[in-house]
């Protein structure tokens, strides 16, 4: 705008006409009647919230944190029925959305320094918390940081593979799977802004006891390592579910309505045999 009113008045220099006072204020009428114009269509008709941008940012950052969780279990703690592999063969990397996630922190202070400017629109409100959702990225940067120290045990090259039985590889795919749904749904919250229905607290209580006693077998200390690095990931889960709850309280998210459904009994049947066989 500033540009475009030091053209306008370089520009009518250059005029020989008498009236220029009335030039001067035909250009700068052109100019308001433009300046009007780009604010309406990017307010009413097309508009872009850096609040909407740095919410969809937090979550797609949990969401990515989800997926790396999700590929880990399936990676290393699934049994692979294929013998035989080449060694030397290249794995895929699903599960590397978690370095994103560790760079993304200039970018939510940005998305949340131009927010604070924003008028209420929408379901956003004139005070809406944009600060919880900066300290629900450093929790989300916190879980990536043990999120990538896991990866780094159970993918040295230096060191044998990791050995477990049965047991402890159910344990620790089902430790995993289930936190990173529990993130995807945190997530999904986020996204939707509706009130989580994740509890961590449960999740930690059920499957860390479940975990201490598996880890009672004697096994290698990789294994007590990926372990310990598995509880801190359930412990970040439940700080973000918690810090998640925090936000849908502050910025009033709506309760998400859902049918109540019975729970699976091989679900609950799968929990005791786990406990049966440690």
């Amino acid at each position: 705008m500033v540009f475009v009113c030091s053209f306008s008045l370089f520009s009518m220099s250059g005029y020989r006409v008498q009236d220029l006072v009335t030039l001067g204020h035909r250009r700068l009428s052109t100019v308001a009647v433009g300046v009007a114009a780009c604010i309406c269509v990017s307010m009413f008709i097309c508009p872009v919230w850096a609040g909407g941008d740095l919410r969809h940012l937090v979550a797609l950052n949990i969401e990515l944190l989800a997926s790396s969780l999700e590929g880990l279990s399936t990676e290393y703690f699934v049994e692979n029925d294929k013998e035989g592999e080449d060694v030397g063969k290249e794995k895929k990397n699903p599960f590397k959305g978690y370095q994103s996630v560790l760079n993304s922190k200039s970018t939510q202070e940005a998305l949340a320094n131009f927010a604070r400017w924003e008028p209420g629109h929408g379901q956003i409100q004139f005070l809406h918390p944009w600060k919880h959702y900066l300290k629900i990225g450093a929790l989300t940067r916190k879980c990536a940081c043990r999120i990538q120290s896991l990866h780094l045990v159970l993918d040295s090259g230096n060191q044998p593979p990791l050995e477990m039985n049965t047991t402890t590889r159910l344990v620790l795919h089902k430790l995993s799977s289930e936190s990173g749904k529990a993130l995807s749904d945190l997530a999904s919250s986020i996204r939707s802004t509706t009130t989580p229905s994740f509890d961590g607290t449960v999740l930690a209580d059920e499957l860390k006891s479940i975990l201490f006693d598996a880890m009672l077998v004697p096994g290698a200390l990789k294994l007590a390592t990926a372990t310990s690095l598995l509880i801190e990931i359930v412990t970040s889960v439940e700080r973000i579910a918690g810090s998640v709850g925090e936000l849908a309280r502050k910025a009033r998210f709506r309760a998400l309505h859902k049918a109540s459904v019975d729970p699976d009994p091989t679900e609950a049947e799968e929990v005791v045999v786990v406990r049966t066989m440690v």
